[in-house]
């Protein structure tokens, strides 16, 4: 599990600081595939940081008690000139894991024989963040956070990444940051929803969902509201 305790997370500074996080305790299961429902600029990505430790809270704690992945496809750890294969061994060491198994099961599931010893800068983008994908779900970890995507961008490997993805959800826990519930829906069995500056959770996943769909609609029609009063302002300066 992983508890928040208090936490405050305050983005940007000066004119810009805005709050997302304010005064916020609960505690996430890590043993279950649980959704982060968040409109967008709720938080949603600050939250995945802040669970994994890449940013730490203004105020209050994060205490995890179970082994926790980085942000899936996290990629600013690997070295561009390195190549695939010793950026996998190299990540692998670091998580106890057998570097050579490590490597191997990624140069024949992701099928990149031909470019696994080139140094990684040579590479195209699309094959460099398939590679952060797949790397990840491939390291051993008891629940995966996921921010948003959890296969990569389009291309030839994303079948592969998503296959990779379905196995760990059999024997792991996620955390998965979502705007889109049909994606949660599929792949979640519990969810949390970001509200008022903190989260709330929701053991019925589908009263999550339609509480979720109002906050959209809602958000929708202010949106919309917005848009045609500054078309009426723009009207009446001209």
């Amino acid at each position: 599990m992983i508890k928040l305790d208090r936490v405050t997370k305050v983005v940007g500074r000066g004119k810009t600081a805005k709050a997302v996080f304010r005064d916020m305790s609960i505690t996430l299961p890590t043993d279950r595939r649980l959704a982060i429902l968040g409109l967008p600029g709720s938080g949603k990505t600050t939250l995945i940081s802040l669970l994994a430790g890449i940013e730490k809270p203004g105020g209050g704690t994060v205490s995890r008690y179970s082994r926790l992945s980085y942000p899936v496809g996290y990629a600013r750890t690997l070295r561009m000139a390195l190549s695939m294969r010793l950026n996998a061994k190299f990540t692998a060491r670091i998580y106890g894991c057998d570097p050579n198994e490590v490597s191997n099961f990624l140069e024949k599931a992701l099928g990149l024989e031909a470019i696994f010893d080139i140094p990684m800068k040579r590479l195209p983008a699309r094959d460099k963040f398939a590679f952060a994908y797949a790397l990840t779900y491939t390291l051993p970890f008891d629940s995966y956070l996921i921010d948003g995507n959890l296969g990569g961008p389009p291309g030839p490997h994303r079948t592969k990444i998503l296959a990779l993805c379905e196995a760990r959800s059999d024997t792991s826990g996620m955390i998965f940051a979502t705007s889109h519930v049909h994606t949660a829906r599929k792949l979640c069995d519990m969810a949390a929803i970001i509200v008022d500056k903190r989260l709330v959770l929701y053991e019925d996943i589908e009263e999550a969902f339609d509480v979720f769909q109002e906050l959209h609609d809602k958000h929708s029609m202010e949106a919309a509201l917005s848009d045609v009063e500054g078309a009426f302002d723009e009207i009446e300066e001209v």
